[in-house]
């Protein structure tokens, strides 16, 4: 078959796999291009992304940002992509960036759905058809071609994220594609996600605050997170409670014993803290919400003290796939090329973005990874690789 011709399906037109697929067509223009997408729209996670202001990219970012089996890979797959690089592409489809002090991004007009109408148009315009609401059913390889239910095509990229946020349509049936093509998979966890607590909350239930969290795994501090925290009616969620919960999921679900440690008012050290409530007389109403004081204070101001900088709750869950913004887990790396998201099982087989076991941190690492991985994935596939 003619090389410019090939047949290309993209399982998912999601932020990687309509990367992947813009991509490809402008650097090949008779690549035949078909997404299947089993929502009745394009980009729904993009739309939900950042309360609907989609943070899309941030603009500094390398293999420390992620969670993954294999950072070497992480690392690979992000150098051959920049922010230059995404800046460009989003130019050139019409898309303005506005980029924040924190070197967080967002779309100038800061709506998502402003994101996802000219990832759509650029689509369309590339001439990619994309199948909505189409559920692949099965996929097979035969004679170096992919059957993708009754369709033959040469070159398979599945695109298909996993299962976090399923109302939003997601579900982990790229992990049984990839495990029906010969791939292994590392198992899922909900990331980026609400922890729930041992130790009954519920009295704290709507306390908001700044503090600094602390994550020991098996009696290790492994992480800390210096942010908001929200008590919730099934244990707490909030800004630094989502930067944690990553290491925190993954090893709940290994069987280690978790725990968080939460200092209230990480901005004194002990010794400054121990000084202001001797004159104050260990009195707490100008310090801490109502409810907290009565779980912190002792009659002993030193208890006091170390009361609040070490509240200690124990971790029993997360708050489910259905809560989390992103998985983690997916395809082992070790089984793909980091420069082209190529199989090295199947010629012609490709994976990109949350499928692969690659999970990122909060402020636009999963979007990164998936620009990146899709950007990489394109380039291979349209030839220019």
């Amino acid at each position: 078959m003619n090389n410019k011709k090939r047949k290309i399906a993209i399982i998912g037109a999601g932020a990687s796999g309509m990367m992947c697929a813009i991509t490809a067509k402008k650097q090949n223009s008779e690549l035949d291009i078909t997404i299947f997408e089993k929502n009745d729209k394009v980009g729904k996670k993009i739309l939900a992304s950042g309360n609907g202001r989609c943070n899309i990219i941030n603009t500094t970012f390398d293999e420390t940002n992620y969670h993954a089996g294999d950072p070497l890979f992480v690392k690979k797959a992000l150098e051959q992509f920049s922010f230059a690089t995404f800046k460009k592409f989003c130019l050139d489809i019409g898309l303005v960036l506005d980029v924040k002090e924190d070197s967080r991004c967002y779309p100038l007009s800061n709506e998502a759905r402003s994101v996802v109408t000219l990832f759509s148009k650029a689509l369309s315009e590339q001439g990619v058809r994309v199948r909505l609401e189409h559920d692949v059913e099965q996929i097979r390889y035969e004679n170096g071609t992919f059957l993708v239910d009754d369709e033959r095509f040469d070159k398979l990229v599945i695109s298909s994220g996993l299962g976090a946020a399923s109302q939003l349509g997601s579900s982990e049936d790229g992990l049984d594609f990839a495990r029906s093509l010969g791939h292994t998979v590392a198992p899922t966890f909900p990331a980026l996600v609400g922890l729930e607590l041992a130790d009954a909350t519920k009295r704290l239930f709507g306390v908001k605050m700044r503090a600094k969290v602390s994550l020991y795994i098996d009696e290790d501090l492994r992480e800390e997170a210096l942010d908001d925290i929200l008590f919730t009616n099934y244990g707490i969620s909030g800004f630094a409670i989502l930067d944690i919960s990553t290491a925190a999921s993954h090893a709940l679900r290994l069987g280690s014993s978790v725990y968080i440690e939460i200092d209230l008012l990480p901005q004194f050290d002990r010794n400054k803290l121990f000084t202001l409530l001797k004159q104050v007389d260990n009195e707490l109403t100008g310090m801490l919400p109502l409810k907290l004081i009565k779980l912190v204070r002792s009659q002993s101001i030193k208890e006091t003290t170390h009361n609040i900088q070490h509240l200690r709750f124990d971790v029993s869950a997360t708050h489910g796939f259905d809560h989390a913004e992103a998985s983690g887990g997916g395809v082992l790396t070790s089984e793909i090329n980091p420069h082209t998201m190529e199989s090295k099982k199947i010629r012609g087989l490709y994976f990109t973005g949350e499928v692969l076991d690659v999970v990122g941190h909060r402020g636009g690492y999963n979007f990164t990874f998936a620009w990146a991985s899709g950007y990489g994935a394109g380039k291979a596939i349209s030839g220019s690789k």
